[in-house]
C-alpha cells in the first residue's frame, strides 16, 4: 500500500473537516425542512446554527465559516420569504435576521477558535515543560491537599531513587523518604 505524503494526509484531514461540516449542515436543512409545517417562516435559521456551532467545534475554522455561509445562503433562498428566491418582502426585517444569525454565528466561530488554539498552547507548553524534565533530569508533582494525594512525574521518582510509578501517591508516603 502507497504511502501518503504529509501534505496528502494534511489535504484528507482538511476535506474530512469539511465534508463532516457540510454533512452536519446537511443534517441540519432537512431537521429544518422537516420543522417547517411547525415553525413556517419564523425562525429560519434555528437548525442551521446548530449545525454552524457543531462544525466550529469539531470541524475547525475554515468549515464552520464555509457551513455558516453556505446555510446563510440556503436559508434566505428556501426559508425567507418569498421561497425559492432571493428576493426579499421585508427586506429591513429580513436582512436584521440575516446580520443577527452571522453575528451569533461570528461570535461562536470566534469563541470556538480562540479556544482550540488555547487548547493546543496548553497542549505545547505542557509537552514542552515534559521534555525539559527529561532533559535535565529534573521532576514535578501536582499536590491535591484536601484529598491528601501528590502525583509525581516519573522523573521525580527517579531523583528520590524510585521505579517510575512506585510512588504511593499519599503525603504520607513523601514523609516516609524525607
Amino acid at each position: 500500500m502507497k504511502q501518503l505524503s504529509i501534505a496528502n494526509q494534511t489535504y484528507l484531514s482538511q476535506l474530512k473537516r469539511y465534508v463532516l461540516a457540510f454533512v452536519a449542515l446537511g443534517l441540519a436543512v432537512g431537521l429544518r425542512i422537516l420543522l417547517d409545517p411547525v415553525l413556517g417562516q419564523g425562525y429560519p435559521f434555528l437548525t442551521i446554527f446548530i449545525a454552524v456551532v457543531f462544525s466550529s467545534w469539531y470541524c475547525g475554522l475554515g468549515p464552520s465559516i464555509a457551513a455558516a455561509t453556505a446555510g446563510l445562503l440556503y436559508a434566505w433562498y428556501d426559508f425567507i420569504p418569498p421561497a425559492h428566491s432571493f428576493a426579499l418582502t421585508d427586506p429591513m426585517a429580513q436582512i436584521g435576521g440575516m446580520v443577527g444569525f452571522c453575528i451569533n454565528a461570528g461570535a461562536v466561530i470566534a469563541y470556538a477558535e480562540v479556544s482550540r488554539r488555547a487548547r493546543n498552547a496548553a497542549k505545547a507548553s505542557s509537552e514542552g515543560l515534559l521534555l525539559a524534565q527529561q532533559v535535565a533530569h529534573v521532576g514535578s508533582f501536582e499536590w491535591d491537599m484536601p484529598a491528601s494525594l501528590i502525583k509525581w512525574t516519573p522523573e521525580l521518582e527517579a531523583v528520590y531513587g524510585l521505579k517510575p510509578g512506585s510512588f504511593g501517591g499519599k503525603f504520607a508516603d513523601w514523609e516516609k523518604l524525607v
